[in-house]
């Protein structure tokens, strides 16, 4: 093989860091519209829930706000690699519309929720292929975190709302975890 073609060769071989990068853009953003539907949750039930309930929906969003730091670091690192860093927002173009609840109902609104979160672990073990089909290792680190944290959110979405189905006192759910995953 000459030179000429080696050369051409490297021309179409994958570059980790050039596909990574908006894995981990598409990842981020779609962690910050969750995270917003969250905020937005916990905002409209503030008068109405009970202490369990903030205290869970405070909780979903805190990892959810580690995750956005762990892909901010992360895309940040490759930052030789980046011509101009970019500002990364929720999604305009949201899956969320496919769990829109116009409810007031606390245990509606927690369904739609676990919808969004299961919805949101589908994509993230998308991105997690992807960016082990890259040997990007650290990236998939990143992402299993924050798969880890939204099944963390399943789970305790969903014990929240069959206690909330078979009306048991809220004194017997399960307390969210202060420490990480």
């Amino acid at each position: 093989m000459s030179l000429r073609n080696t050369a051409v060769a490297r021309d179409y071989e994958p570059d980790p860091l050039r596909w990574a990068i908006p894995v981990l853009e598409r990842q981020l953003a779609n962690t910050l519209d969750l995270a917003a539907h969250v905020e937005r949750l916990r905002t409209e039930l503030a008068a109405d829930a009970d202490g369990k309930t903030r205290s869970l929906l405070e909780g979903l969003s805190d990892e959810l706000d580690a995750c956005c730091t762990l892909f901010t670091d992360r895309i940040e690192s490759f930052a030789p690699v980046l011509q101009q860093p970019q500002q990364i927002e929720a999604s305009r173009h949201s899956d969320w519309r496919l769990f829109a609840v116009d409810a007031l109902d606390c245990r509606e609104r927690l369904e739609a929720l676990l919808c969004g979160y299961a919805h949101y672990v589908r994509e993230s073990f998308d991105s997690l292929a992807k960016l082990e089909s890259l040997d990007d290792l650290e990236s998939a680190r990143c992402v299993r975190r924050a798969v880890a944290a939204a099944e963390k959110g399943l789970w305790f979405i969903e014990v929240y709302m069959e206690g909330m189905a078979l009306r048991m006192d809220s004194g017997r759910l399960p307390d969210w975890p202060r420490a990480g995953v």
